[in-house]
């Protein structure tokens, strides 16, 4: 939340049903928390974050360039994909280290906010699509 005494915002918490809000984290997020078992993952400013304690304390994962979308979780909890301004990155330790990106299609003519991905764990698939976009499954090598 941006204000006149903070203008770069920030993340707030509300444990009142949104009555009331208190900040948490000086990040600025670029897309909604994504849950993963007792913690909830967030794409804020360059970074993923690792959120504990129903959202209370708040600590970085890992530096995510021009993230837009994410994570989308894999087989298990330490998989992990995210859409970046490059493509699709993939982490195999919870974030710790990437892949190079995953070109999306190029018919999607680039990666907005308004791009986003899944993960099929059933038939190990990956899917991109943009608002107003048709669905694209992204081939990635085994």
């Amino acid at each position: 939340a941006k204000s006149k005494d903070n203008p770069k915002g920030g993340l707030l918490r509300t444990t009142d049903g949104g009555k009331t809000f208190a900040p948490v984290a000086e990040y600025v997020a670029v897309s909604l928390p994504k849950p993963q078992d007792d913690a909830l993952y967030w794409l804020a400013e360059g970074a993923l974050l690792r959120g504990t304690g129903k959202g209370e304390k708040w600590e970085k994962v890992s530096d995510v360039k021009d993230a837009r979308y994410g994570p989308s979780f894999g087989k298990d909890a330490k998989h992990l994909f995210v859409l970046t301004s490059a493509g699709v990155i993939e982490s195999t330790d919870a974030g710790a280290t990437w892949s190079k990106p995953l070109a999306v299609p190029k018919e999607l003519k680039g990666v907005s906010m308004l791009t986003w991905l899944e993960y099929d764990p059933k038939n190990d698939l990956l899917y991109v699509m943009k608002m107003g976009s048709d669905l694209y499954k992204l081939s990635r090598a085994k």
